[in-house]
């Protein structure tokens, strides 16, 4: 089984942590292939970042992301400039405080699910940095190539200590907040269905 995934967002949102973290759960934690590239807008401040990655229970021939399975995206201009490569049928994870006025028909038949996450952490962790962390836990939900067990172990063994337990917080919060609003996944065109 070969995913692609593609995150996108404004540089400081954390997005390439998020792709490190899945490429070392994969590769390190489930002993599967998986490739990360890396792209990032000219600006020293205020630019955006994103992280491209194929994961694959067999050998990567092939490691462009061109139709991703799914797209996590946390700036306005990021989901304009990616959402219609998402595959058909394909899901976009968004964070809904950040993102808004989404053009659900520019990809067809996907499954699109807002994530308040930068607001959620903060409610109940008391801090916004581990949003990515939360959205990764989000994203965890669909990645049947990893287990979640492989995404705590990536992010004990990446993170900072001092940071590791709110971080692992925040990745429960984002696989609970996802498992609860799996009926609320919009698809367009559709009217709605599960993951």
């Amino acid at each position: 089984m070969r995913m692609e995934i593609r995150i996108a967002g404004l540089g400081g949102h954390g997005i390439l942590l998020m792709g490190r973290l899945i490429g070392v759960a994969a590769t390190v934690y489930e002993g599967i292939d998986a490739v990360l590239t890396t792209t990032y807008s000219p600006e020293q401040r205020g630019g955006w970042s994103a992280a491209h990655l194929v994961v694959s229970d067999e050998p990567i021939a092939y490691h462009v992301v061109t139709r991703p399975d799914i797209f996590t995206v946390t700036l306005n201009s990021m989901y304009y400039r990616w959402v219609d490569s998402v595959r058909e049928g394909g899901l976009v994870i968004y964070e809904s405080d950040l993102v808004k006025n989404i053009d659900e028909s520019k990809c067809k038949n996907c499954r699109f699910l807002g994530v308040p996450a930068f607001r959620m952490v903060e409610e109940a962790i008391g801090n916004r940095r581990p949003a990515n962390i939360f959205l990764l836990g989000a994203m965890s939900n669909f990645i049947p190539l990893i287990k979640p067990e492989s995404f705590e172990e990536a992010i004990k063994s990446t993170i900072k200590a001092k940071y590791v337990d709110m971080n692992l917080d925040a990745f429960h919060l984002g696989r609970d907040y996802t498992k609860q609003m799996r009926q609320h996944l919009t698809v367009q065109g559709s009217g709605g269905g599960e993951p």
